[in-house]
């Protein structure tokens, strides 16, 4: 276990085995979060903790419709403040981000009188990628987002070394 958790851990087994009761909620996170509300209980017998009972209840659909709530409440004061776009997207994907981690989410937009695509925000990608790629051609062979730009239908693609809109 992570550092984090052990002493999570360990200040709870500590507390309780003093006679107190311990509420917690703990996180684990790893290729997918998980996230948890323990209870745990001193049994006592002659006023000595003998034992401890556990309750250990997966919390984790509701953190997460609880976290996209307030990513929601979050984006449409932003949107109600007429703030800009970019800080808008930044905080709608950067919350998707904390519920799944694993994700890279960005979001670009046809430049006008252009067959390319500029980006407008991209928070988990590098600004070395970025520089690299400053715009997206739009068009049949032009990877991902250029080939949905084209075609205006979503692209699905299980292995981008197999897909010819990816070919160098």
């Amino acid at each position: 276990l992570p550092d984090s958790i052990s002493e999570q851990w360990t200040s709870l087994i500590e507390n309780v085995s003093l006679g107190n009761k311990q509420n917690s909620e703990l996180s684990i996170l790893n290729e997918d979060t998980f996230h948890f509300e323990i209870a745990a209980n001193p049994i006592l017998v002659n006023e000595e903790v003998s034992s401890v009972s556990f309750f250990i209840k997966d919390v984790t659909e509701k953190w997460r419709m609880s976290t996209w709530d307030s990513i929601e409440n979050r984006v449409f004061e932003q949107l109600s403040r007429n703030e800009d776009m970019k800080t808008v997207f930044d905080s709608l994907l950067n919350g998707m981000k904390r519920i799944c981690p694993e994700m890279h989410g960005y979001v670009t937009k046809k430049k006008e009188n252009e067959m390319e695509l500029a980006w407008v925000s991209h928070p988990s990608l590098s600004e070395n990628y970025i520089n690299k790629l400053p715009l997206i051609p739009i068009g049949p062979l032009n990877g991902s987002c250029g080939l949905a730009a084209y075609s205006m239908q979503p692209v699905y693609i299980s292995n981008i070394r197999e897909f010819e809109c990816w070919e160098p």
